[in-house]
């Protein structure tokens, strides 16, 4: 059984997003010694369903199976004992609370365990989990209503965006987190969250969010778009300043192309995760396209070799030859950075879905800023046994859907 670690969510810096961490503040903390735990004696909870994924957060083994009806209560804990014991063949502490309802004499117990410990069945193959005391599902009322009455109408809003959202409500609910496996990998899981439910204080509209996401998912609408690639310019290496031709841009079936033309030659280009161009010879020699000496530079400034069409993304980093373009003849093909290639084994003993992608060039979610830098594509074309390096260069800046939702400072 792959045993999973639960790294709670911070902010998003690009978005700062309203970041909520709540582990060991509404529940249980794991602390030194047996002894501390007698400081939650006399401290009301609620209990509440066990979600998600991470192993420990259940009330299987508890000795407790809470109804629907539960949930709606509040106990006090009245005692707490403890005693070593061996568990699954290690040495572990069992915790037993016990409890009553308040303003009533109804009383519950449970029992839980301060590490973490599961068995699996030989014959079925299904393995069972024991509760570990900090991933126990209740919540202690005083800290956690301090704190949704501090969240309470407090206003969420981004500068970018015109709507502001007004809490409404906080609650727990099963949530999605990032996830730390055994082995060092990463996965999406379930958890238990907090949610906050929101108004649109020019709408009304509610929304319910995981707080951890609450602004990514509150503004979601707003700033719908995706990154894109402009072309600004062609230079010559020993002369930055020197463009071969003017840039034209062209909408084309809703693809935003662009184009330029020299003595030499002329081309339509655009960029998406790939690089897409028809190239035309239109000088009066022969032209080479020396594809081996071709180079990508990303938005870090990483300078990669390229690949093109006819190229198995095995055999990228080979040897390439060259295109020749005869006078008045045109070619159309697809650039990739061989950065951008990769090989995917599938996840872990499951290989169905293995294979080759190709890793996006741009961001593919708002950064927070709509420029976010330029990248470089450099294809170097020799005339009449000259080579001449033409760059092309591309800044990338967001496009929103709906700029009518934004601020000037988000429309800049």
């Amino acid at each position: 059984m792959r045993k999973i670690i639960l790294i709670l969510l911070s902010l998003v810096v690009s978005l700062n997003l309203m970041a909520i961490n709540y582990g060991g503040l509404f529940g249980f903390a794991k602390l030194a010694s047996d002894a501390d735990y007698q400081q939650y004696v006399g401290q009301d909870f609620c209990v509440r369903p066990a979600y998600g994924d991470i192993v420990g957060e259940t009330w299987d083994e508890t000795g407790f199976t809470p109804t629907e009806d539960d949930f709606h209560k509040v106990f006090t804990i009245t005692k707490i004992t403890s005693k070593s014991v061996v568990l699954n063949n290690k040495a572990n502490t069992e915790y037993r609370i016990e409890a009553v309802e308040k303003g009533s004499k109804n009383k519950i117990k449970f029992k839980t365990y301060k590490e973490f410990s599961f068995s699996r069945s030989a014959w079925s193959g299904k393995t069972k989990t024991w509760p570990h005391i900090d991933m126990m599902p209740i919540v202690f009322v005083k800290p956690f209503t301090e704190f949704k009455n501090k969240m309470l109408r407090e206003i969420v809003s981004i500068p970018i965006v015109k709507d502001k959202y007004q809490v409404e409500d906080v609650y727990f609910a099963e949530g999605l987190g990032r996830g730390k496996n055994d082995d060092g990998t990463y996965t999406t899981v379930k958890i238990p969250a907090i949610f906050l439910k929101a108004k649109n204080t020019r709408t009304g509209e509610i929304k319910n969010v995981q707080g951890d996401f609450a602004k990514s998912l509150l503004f979601k609408d707003a700033l719908e778009g995706s990154y894109t690639a402009s072309l600004i310019k062609v230079e010559k290496p020993e002369d930055s300043s020197d463009r071969y031709g003017k840039v034209e841009s062209i909408d084309e079936n809703g693809v935003n192309k662009f184009s330029f033309q020299d003595e030499n030659i002329s081309i339509s280009i655009f960029a998406t995760d790939r690089f897409d161009f028809d190239l035309k010879n239109v000088s009066d020699h022969s032209i080479k396209l020396i594809w081996n000496d071709a180079a990508y530079v990303d938005l870090r400034g990483n300078s990669s070799k390229i690949m093109h069409n006819g190229i198995k993304y095995s055999q990228r980093e080979e040897n390439q030859q060259s295109t020749t373009i005869i006078a008045g003849a045109n070619i159309h093909d697809v650039i990739i950075p061989n950065s951008s290639v990769y090989y995917d084994k599938g996840l872990g003993e499951n290989t169905k879905f293995s294979g080759w992608r190709i890793a996006p060039l741009f961001p593919t979610n708002y950064r927070g800023k709509n420029n976010i830098g330029e990248v470089r594509l450099m294809l170097p074309i020799q005339i009449k046994g000259v080579t001449n390096e033409y760059t092309f260069v591309f800044k990338v800046y967001y496009k929103f859907k709906h700029p009518e939702l934004l601020t000037e400072e988000g429309l800049q």
